[in-house]
């Protein structure tokens, strides 16, 4: 299952004004290992300002319920 790593410009009011999700395999990863991840993205319908890079990763499945008690959430990734 692919997790997704999803990256948002976030404004000076700590708006994420856009979102951008791409899907890795991020489970195969082993401790130490170093990945990179690229994409483009046209910033033509961004607005001018200044902006702060977000990144987080949502877990696959994090929107299901929550059968298992110990199973995380996409609050707490």
């Amino acid at each position: 299952m692919r997790s997704v790593v999803q990256f948002a410009l976030i404004n000076t009011s700590k708006v994420a004004i856009k979102t951008l999700d791409v899907a890795y395999g991020l489970t195969s990863l082993l401790p130490e290992e170093e990945i990179n991840i690229a994409f483009s993205y046209a910033m033509k319908d961004v607005p001018e300002g200044i902006y702060k890079l977000g990144v987080r990763i949502i877990q696959p499945g994090a929107d299901d319920s929550k059968a298992e008690i110990w199973k995380l959430d996409a609050r707490n990734t």
